[in-house]
């Protein structure tokens, strides 16, 4: 069984669902400086939770408006690349 740490941990790299205001303070309002990548379902932007000890930061994917649906394994994939990235 994995400890109580390990799962918390885990849970912590899962996507999140957040306020949009939330995310625009964290991204600067979407500021291009804090532009990190770009691909067909959006903008990744890097966030900083200024609530952190040393200001964590996070990826924040803005979709665009004319986002294509993702088919299942493509987002999948898209979402592990997102969360493999290292800022």
């Amino acid at each position: 069984m994995a400890s109580l740490q390990s799962q918390e941990s885990l849970a912590s790299t899962l996507p999140t669902n957040l306020p949009a205001t939330f995310m625009k303070e964290i991204t600067a309002d979407f500021a291009s400086e804090r532009e990190l990548c770009r691909s067909v379902f959006g903008i990744v932007y890097k966030g900083v939770l200024p609530e952190t000890e040393g200001n964590r930061m996070i990826a924040v994917k803005r979709l665009a408006e004319n986002s294509p649906v993702p088919a299942g394994k493509t987002f999948e994939t898209e979402v592990t690349n997102l969360m493999a990235t290292e800022m």
